[in-house]
């Protein structure tokens, strides 16, 4: 059984909207990494201004020493909090490439059990147990890829945690 040209360009079109859907989620990714990273340069650039401001006007080395410890809590904070905030980025791409990518393996998986389906039903007498042999293959395969992608989710589950 040979491929028609329209199963070849529909398999070439699922192809391109999978491309187009994973470059859709980097974008959406760099997205928000570029506005959190914009946010923290300016709030960045703001405090320093206030900060240099502060010293020009200080009138002893005690009003620096005052001024460092004013600065060093609220510096720290919010560098805690751009991580937690890229952190949360990340997880949030993490989460999305998986599900979409899942989701066409699916597809994907139904598609191949669909080729087989007729090939089996086209196919000679003879070659019903070629076609057995063959699907009970890709059954393993799935069954092997699924028990893989559980092992690699509960790991990085417990390395996130």
């Amino acid at each position: 059984m040979f491929l028609t040209s329209e199963q070849i360009a529909a398999a070439q079109r699922a192809s391109l909207e999978t491309l187009c859907g994973l470059t859709l989620k980097v974008f959406e990714s760099l997205e928000r990494l570029a506005s959190l990273n914009l946010q923290a340069s300016k709030a960045h650039f703001a405090d320093g201004v206030n900060v240099m401001l502060k010293a020009l006007s200080a009138t002893s080395t005690r009003d620096l020493l005052v001024l460092q410890e004013e600065t060093i809590r609220p510096a720290h904070d919010k560098l805690l909090s751009y991580i937690r905030q890229l952190s949360e980025i990340s997880d949030a791409a993490q989460l999305d490439f998986p599900t979409f990518i899942e989701a066409v393996q699916d597809a994907n998986a139904e598609n191949l059990q669909a080729f087989f389906a007729k090939v089996s039903k086209a196919s000679p007498v003879a070659s019903e147990s070629s076609v057995a042999i063959v699907k009970s293959a890709i059954r393993a395969a799935q069954a092997a890829y699924v028990s893989v992608q559980q092992v690699t989710k509960e790991t990085t589950e417990l390395a996130n945690s």
